[in-house]
C-alpha cells in the first residue's frame, strides 16, 4: 500500500494546481504505466490527446513528465479541467485514467475595444470559431469588428499534420479599415500627442498561408507568403504609400524559428518564449521593398517568498530592427498605438525599427482553481453552462516598462527610451481571457489607466 498512496497523492496534486508539490522529497518508488484511459472527450478525437503525451504504456512513471503532458493538454484550449487518476493494478504498476471536461467548441466571442482612450471611438464584433473543427482539434473562424475600425477576417489552422514527423498549415483572408496617425517628416515631428497627429484611413486587404515543421514538442520553424493592398486614397504626401498614386501592392515571404518551453500558455508560471522571425517586404518591386527582423524573448520564474507562496516574475524582451529600401508610414513601428509603454498612453512616436522591453512582478490573491459552472449562482440555471468547469485567479502585479524607436542612422547613444512604471490587476477569467487593469506613471505624470481582455506577455 505504500506504493499506491505515494505515487497517488503526487497523481493527485496535479488536478487543480498543475504543480506537484515538493515531490523532491517524496521517494516514490520504481511504478510502471501499464495502460493509459481516457474519459469525457466526447467531440475531441482520441489521437488528439495522445500524440500529446510522453507518457507511455509500459514505460516508468515520470511525475514531472506527467505534469508537463498536463500543461500541454491546458495549451490546447479544448478543456477546462483536466483530471489525472492513478488506478493501482499491481504492485509496481498503474491504470493512469484521464477524465477531460470539455470546453465550448463552436464559440461566438464578443470582442470590441476602445481606440486612442476616446468612448467616441468604439468598435464591437464577434470572433466566431469552432476551436476543435472535425474533432482534430483544427481552428476555423470568421472574425469581424464594426464601428471604429471596422474589419473581418476568416482563417482556417491545421496544427497536427503527419505521424512520424509533424507539420501544421495555416491560411487567412482578410480586409480592414484602419483609423491612422501619422508623422509629418517634414516637419520631423519625434514625439507628439496622439489628437494632435494627422489623421488618414488605411484600407487593407490580405491572404497568406504558412507551413510549419515541428522537430520536437518545443521546436518548430515555419515559412509563410503573403500578399497585401494598402490603399490611403491619398496621393501627394510623401512618405504615406511607397507608390506615388497611394496604393500598394506586393508580395512577402518569411520565416520564423520558434522555441516554447512555457507551461500555461495563456498566463506562465514558468518556461520560456524565443522567437526570431525574418519578413522580406516586396518582391518584384520598388514601391515596398525592404527587410525587418523581429526577435522575441520571454521568460517566466516563480520566487518562493515562503512556504506555499510564489512570486511569478515575467519579463519580455522584443525589437524590430528593418532595413533596405524606404518603409512606408503605416509599416512603421510606434509606440502608443500597436505597441503600448504603459504610463505613457496619450504620446505617439513612430520609426522604422522599436525595441521594447517589460517586466512585471505577480503576487497571487486567489490561486488559479476551477468551480463547477452548477455550483453558481446565476451559471446554474443555464442549461448549457451549468455543464461546464471554470477557471478563475486574482494576481496583483508591479510593472516596468520602457521602450524606444529609431531610424537607421541612429547612434545607440541617442536612442531615447520612454520608461512607465505602475501597478495593477490580472484577473484570469473562463475561456483563456485574462483581464488587466493597471495604473501606469511616467515621470512626474498623473496615472493612466489601461484596460484590456489580454494580458501584456
Amino acid at each position: 500500500m505504500k506504493y499506491y498512496f505515494f505515487t497517488s497523492i503526487a497523481l493527485l496534486l496535479l488536478q487543480l494546481d498543475f504543480t506537484i508539490a515538493q515531490t523532491d522529497s517524496i521517494n516514490i518508488p520504481d511504478v510502471y504505466v501499464k495502460r493509459i484511459l481516457i474519459s469525457g472527450n466526447e467531440k475531441t478525437n482520441e489521437q488528439v490527446i495522445m500524440r500529446e503525451l510522453s507518457t507511455k504504456e509500459g514505460e516508468l512513471l515520470d511525475i514531472r513528465k506527467l505534469e508537463s503532458d498536463v500543461n500541454r493538454l491546458y495549451n490546447l484550449g479544448l478543456f477546462t479541467k483536466i483530471e489525472v487518476q492513478p488506478v493501482p493494478v499491481s504492485i509496481d504498476s498503474i491504470i493512469i485514467l484521464f477524465d477531460f471536461s470539455e470546453s465550448f467548441y463552436l464559440l461566438p466571442i464578443p470582442q470590441g475595444g476602445i481606440k486612442e482612450n476616446s468612448f467616441k471611438k468604439l468598435w464591437g464584433g464577434l470572433n466566431i470559431v469552432h476551436n476543435n473543427f472535425r474533432g482534430m482539434n483544427e481552428k476555423l473562424g470568421l472574425s469581424f469588428g464594426i464601428g471604429y475600425d471596422p474589419f473581418v477576417k476568416a482563417y482556417y489552422k491545421n496544427p497536427w499534420i503527419g505521424d512520424s514527423s509533424r507539420y501544421s498549415f495555416e491560411v487567412s483572408i482578410g480586409y480592414s479599415r484602419t483609423n491612422k496617425r501619422y508623422i509629418d517628416s517634414v516637419a520631423e515631428i519625434k514625439e507628439s500627442k496622439i489628437e494632435d497627429l494627422p489623421l488618414y484611413k488605411l484600407d487593407q486587404f490580405q491572404s497568406d498561408l504558412s507551413i510549419s515543421r515541428y522537430f520536437s514538442k518545443n521546436l518548430s520553424v515555419s515559412f509563410g507568403a503573403g500578399f497585401f493592398v494598402y490603399n490611403t486614397g491619398i496621393s501627394g504626401i510623401a512618405g504615406l504609400t511607397g507608390s506615388a498614386d497611394g496604393k500598394d501592392r506586393f508580395v512577402n515571404l518569411n520565416g520564423t524559428v520558434n522555441y516554447d518551453t512555457r507551461d500555461i500558455q495563456n498566463y506562465p508560471n514558468q518556461g520560456a518564449l524565443y522567437n526570431l522571425k525574418i519578413v522580406k517586404y516586396g518582391l518584384f518591386t520598388k514601391s515596398v521593398d525592404f527587410v525587418r527582423i523581429n526577435s522575441e524573448y520571454k521568460r517566466y520564474f516563480q520566487l518562493p517568498l515562503f512556504s506555499e507562496f510564489n512570486v511569478n516574475w515575467a519579463w519580455k524582451f522584443s525589437s524590430s530592427v528593418s532595413f533596405g529600401g524606404s518603409i512606408p508610414e503605416y509599416l512603421k513601428l510606434d509606440l502608443g498605438q500597436s505597441e503600448e509603454i504603459r504610463g505613457w498612453k496619450d504620446l505617439y512616436f513612430s520609426e522604422e525599427s522599436r525595441l521594447v522591453m517589460s517586466s512585471e512582478l505577480r503576487f497571487p490573491i486567489v490561486k488559479p482553481s476551477y468551480i463547477d459552472g452548477n455550483k453558481l449562482p446565476v451559471i446554474r440555471n443555464l442549461p448549457v453552462l451549468k455543464d461546464f468547469s471554470y477557471r478563475y485567479g486574482l494576481f496583483f502585479t508591479l510593472f516596468f516598462d520602457s521602450g524606444t524607436v529609431w531610424s537607421r542612422g541612429t547612434k545607440i547613444s541617442d536612442f531615447v527610451f520612454r520608461n512607465g512604471y505602475g501597478l495593477g490587476l490580472n484577473v484570469i477569467l473562463p475561456f483563456n481571457f485574462i483581464g488587466r487593469i493597471d495604473f501606469g506613471w511616467r515621470n512626474k505624470s498623473n496615472a493612466n489607466i489601461f484596460l484590456s481582455l489580454d494580458a501584456a506577455f
